[in-house]
């Protein structure tokens, strides 16, 4: 009798990937050999992980910051892209995208991303800096005004657009100097987390 109850409640259990299993344990040591300053092993685990996972969002979006960091710009945007997909609401692949796209004049692009970025964590706010200094130096108001109610819903994005407007009163979204942008890339130790 408990053989069979054993045997009912293994039948209910959801099977379980081995690619997914072996994706999260080079994904750890990714993480492992980060720690110990060992990109270019975590770089290996981190393409290995994605081999097995494509879908693994944290694995994609770390191997990104490492090919951003060695400079191939290109590749780790792909990757940035792919983790997106498997996980829209990554707040850290959304604040890098944010970033890069500023850098590249992608204003659109940028302010999108980082209007998410606000929309997954109101309280980050080095994010709200950023998007105040895009907000203010943006050549179609009009364009940031269909983006933010895309991105948020008209009601969010009149309260969203209004803390930008008294950011910008407040001196706090144009801080920088002589005008240079708030954005940032993760630089060489700021491979986890936020920067």
């Amino acid at each position: 009798m408990a053989l069979a109850a054993l045997a009912w409640i293994i039948a209910g259990l959801p099977m379980v990937n081995p690619d997914l299993i072996r994706a999260n344990t080079l994904y750890n040591a990714a993480l492992l050999e980060l720690k110990t300053d060992n990109s270019a092993g975590a770089l290996g685990y981190l393409r290995d992980s994605v081999r097995h996972n494509p879908a693994h969002a944290p694995a994609q979006r770390e191997l990104g910051r490492l090919l951003l960091l060695e400079g191939n710009r290109e590749e780790a945007l792909e990757h940035f892209r792919i983790a997106l997909r498997a996980f829209p609401d990554d707040p850290d692949t959304h604040r890098i995208l944010g970033g890069l796209y500023q850098e590249e004049g992608r204003l659109d692009a940028s302010f999108a991303h980082l209007v998410t970025v606000i929309r997954l964590e109101p309280d980050f706010e080095p994010t709200w800096d950023q998007a105040a200094w895009l907000f203010h130096r943006h050549p179609d108001p009009g364009a940031l005004d269909r983006i933010g109610k895309r991105v948020m819903g008209e009601e969010a994005w009149k309260t969203l657009k209004a803390r930008l407007l008294e950011k910008e009163l407040e001196g706090r979204g144009g801080n920088q100097v002589d005008g240079e942008s708030p954005a940032h890339v993760p630089g060489e130790g700021e491979v986890f987390g936020h920067p």
